[in-house]
């Protein structure tokens, strides 16, 4: 391995090649030691690697890299190290010691490298800015984080085929190279230490990030704030942003504007897929999408790839972290899945019950490529994916053609499955919200899709009925209430004489009707509501208002005047004591027999003397078989009233008899 060199303890990074990411290159090269005549100042060397300006003329090498690369590389080395940031580089530009790594056969020794270049990163970082509490707990890090290093290296051998010659090998110089930095690397690393640690002061921060452009010529700064190291006529053109987070202080460069920078050589192109997306659900009842309990809910999950993208989309992902308190697992199927313009349709069987659906689309001749795709659900964890890998149909493994993916730009693929809220109180709300990853590019959140619970179920009423002639028939009128979706209709039910209940009206969303029936029978009636998202309202074997048709017919008032006399109250007996007479005013004889119907009788207030009650109404006969014009009826009437209330007589006459 290689022993730091005190003053440029860190690793310089080559070629970055991320999935179906490009990113910038830069040579391999060491930062110079500043003078006292340039000390302040930025350090240009043959290559786009700078350093970073001191004041005590010390200078610390500057990492030209993609952010995705700093990141990896400032929290997990190892990681930076699985993804190819570091510079595989057996010329090892960290400086110091060279160690063959022959020992680690063909592409294992480029790893290897790697391995080492990640043991001089971290060495080279200042133990302050780390997390390890102390320089002796960071050496450790860094020397495990070597270790295993290494040990990926043979783990990667394994798994591509290498003979068992080559992995026992591998594991035995692992070992040993592991062993020996952490026995013997102490005085290496305090070097290291000592000039990583220095307190070097950077550059204010630029008020924005900035660029190199080309301009009359040249290459002019567009940012406001402090220029990074270069200008002039050559410097590395594309924008730059200070990180004081990153060491001492950092320019970190962001991207590259143009295909050519000075002196690359040939262009660099940076190609990726992109991803915007849709979910969607029952559209439910009203603006809080009522749903009954234990509804099915059907979703659906669209991801596109934009038009505006450069690369395919070779793999997607799609998560669905379901809420098993809300949702039952066991009742999810799936739905179509599709993308382009092929449809799958995936048995109806809940995938809880077998657990993973598995299929491959051969896309060829059209396109050389099988799509593998694989729905999971964990019923522990109530996760539920999608899985789309692009095969090359020579190796049935991952393409390793950039260019080569199922999904193009402009196009769009879907997911869909259904499954049965569990019962819960309304009001609960069910959401639901999915994850799609293309490629590497980062997860992007669906839109969440909310649902309302509604498990109670609406009442209704009828209200009480009027007495009904045989002539005209009576009104029914019912009423509702729920809460939550709102009520949908009613089903009616009546009942003739006693007999049992039956539907009059089925599924109204009237609130009243006439009903016709026959004379002196006795009709009950009950209403039975539904709501909007299906649930129906409790049964009922009784009926809630009744009613007696007559064959009596309501006289005019027209035809006849009322009078009543001598109503006087009786403190001993509680009553009204009186007559009511009835006059024929019209022209024509009007036949007998003849009903006075006490309606709206006062609370408390009763008919003492009634010849009888017809629906609940009592009433009085009036004495003659007829009234000619001009003749008249006299009855008695005696109205007990205990609270001696005042008493508002509205009688209605009837003719024909009850």
């Amino acid at each position: 391995m290689t022993i730091p060199n005190p003053k440029n303890a860190i690793a310089s990074l080559g070629a970055l090649v991320v999935g179906t990411f490009v990113l910038i290159s830069s040579a391999s090269a060491q930062c110079q030691q500043c003078s006292s005549s340039n000390a302040g100042t930025y350090i240009q060397n043959p290559d786009p690697e700078y350093c970073i300006p001191t004041t005590d003329g010390c200078s610390v090498p500057l990492l030209v890299l993609s952010n995705l690369c700093v990141a990896l590389a400032a929290k997990d080395p190892l990681a930076a190290l699985a993804a190819h940031c570091l510079d595989p580089n057996p010329n090892n530009p960290a400086g110091g010691y060279y160690t063959n790594f022959s020992d680690f056969a063909g592409a294992n020794a480029t790893m290897a490298y790697g391995a080492c270049d990640l043991h001089d990163y971290c060495y080279g970082t200042c133990w302050a800015a780390s997390t390890d509490g102390s320089s002796s707990a960071h050496k450790n890090t860094c020397d495990s984080k070597f270790a295993a290093a290494l040990q990926l290296v043979c783990t990667t051998a394994q798994r591509f085929g290498d003979s068992p010659a080559v992995i026992r090998a591998c594991n035995f110089f692992a070992a040993a190279y592991s062993t020996g930095v952490s026995l013997v690397g102490a005085p290496f690393y305090t070097l290291a230490q000592g000039d990583a640690c220095l307190a070097c002061p950077g550059p204010p921060p630029p008020t924005d990030p900035g660029c190199w452009t080309p301009g009359n010529g040249t290459y002019v700064w567009t940012c406001p704030g402090p220029a990074p190291p270069g200008g002039g006529s050559n410097p590395q053109p594309g924008c730059w942003h200070w990180d004081p987070t990153f060491g001492p202080g950092a320019w970190i460069f962001d991207g590259c504007p143009t295909n050519s920078p000075p002196g690359s050589g040939s262009p660099i192109q940076i190609i990726t897929s992109g991803d915007p997306n849709d979910k969607l659900g029952n559209t439910g009842i009203g603006p809080q999408q009522y749903l009954a309990a234990g509804q099915p809910t059907n979703y659906s999950i669209y991801f596109d790839n934009l038009p505006t993208a450069t690369a395919p989309a070779q793999k997607v992902l799609v998560t669905d972290q379901l809420n098993s308190s809300l949702v039952d697992v066991t009742t999810l199927s799936l739905g179509k899945i599709s993308f382009v313009n092929n449809l799958i349709t995936p048995p109806a069987t809940p995938l809880a019950t077998i657990g993973t659906y598995s299929t491959n689309v051969d896309l060829r001749p059209a396109q050389n490529l099988i799509v593998n795709i694989v729905a999971a659900l964990n019923s522990t964890t109530a996760m539920l994916t999608w899985t789309y890998t692009s095969l090359d149909p020579s190796t049935m493994q991952p393409t390793t053609d950039p260019t080569a993916g199922f999904l193009p730009p402009g196009t769009e693929g879907s997911v869909s499955f259904s499954v049965a809220p569990k019962a819960t109180p309304t009001g609960t709300q069910v959401t639901n919200q999915a994850t799609v990853v293309f490629d590497v590019n980062p997860p992007i959140n669906t839109p969440v899709w909310t649902n309302t619970i509604d498990s109670t179920r609406p009442v209704s009423k009828v209200s009480a009925l009027p007495t009904p002639d045989l002539a005209t028939g009576f009104s029914v009128v019912w009423s509702g209430t729920d809460v939550g979706a709102g009520i949908q209709d009613y089903t009616i039910y009546a009942s003739d004489n006693g007999g049992p209940f039956a539907p009059w009206l089925t599924n109204t969303t009237a609130t009243q009707g006439n009903y016709i029936g026959t004379a002196s029978h006795t009709y009950g009636f009950y209403s039975i509501a539904r709501d909007s998202v299906g649930n129906i309202e409790s049964a009922k074997t009784m009926a809630e208002a009744t009613t007696t048709v007559t064959a009596a017919i309501t006289i005019p008032a027209a035809q006849v005047s009322i009078t009543a006399a001598g109503l006087a109250y009786s403190r001993v007996s509680q009553t009204f004591n009186g007559t009511i007479t009835v006059k024929n005013i019209g022209a024509t004889t009007i036949a007998g027999p003849f009903e006075i119907l006490f309606t709206a009788l006062p609370s408390g207030v009763t008919l003492a003397n009634a010849t009888g009650t017809i629906g609940g109404v009592p009433y009085l006969t009036l004495p003659g078989a007829s009234l000619a014009p001009g003749q008249s009826a006299t009855v008695s009437v005696q109205l007990r009233n205990p609270g001696n209330v005042q008493i508002n007589l509205t009688p209605v006459i009837y003719s024909g008899g009850f």
